[in-house]
């Protein structure tokens, strides 16, 4: 159920603002966790475009290393996640739990 919760609220905030890249990345994690597959690669693809199309994003010209990269997109998304009505987390690599936040 808290899947269905979580898909809910994230449906209301993609009404809100249909731009949100955060938003389709929260769908994607609830989708996947309710086992919905298909769902999931669709919120995930929509993701990448509203990402694709962000135009607070500076493109770097000197190469960066993948370790690097990670790092600056765990940072955005920390801090997105800080303000949200749900927390998210991974707590062993590959695998996401989203739960209420206290």
């Amino acid at each position: 159920m808290l899947w269905e919760n979580v898909l809910l609220d994230v449906q209301k905030a993609i009404e809100l603002n249909a731009s949100s890249r955060v938003a389709y990345q929260v769908k994607h994690a609830a989708l996947h966790g309710a086992q919905r597959y298909d769902e999931a690669i669709t919120a995930f693809e929509m993701m990448l475009v509203k990402l694709d199309g962000a135009h607070d994003i500076q493109i770097r010209s000197d190469p960066v290393s993948v370790s690097e990269a990670e790092g600056v997109l765990r940072k955005a998304i920390d801090v997105q996640l800080d303000t949200a009505r749900f927390v998210y987390s991974t707590p062993l690599p590959g695998f996401y739990v989203i739960e209420k936040r206290r």
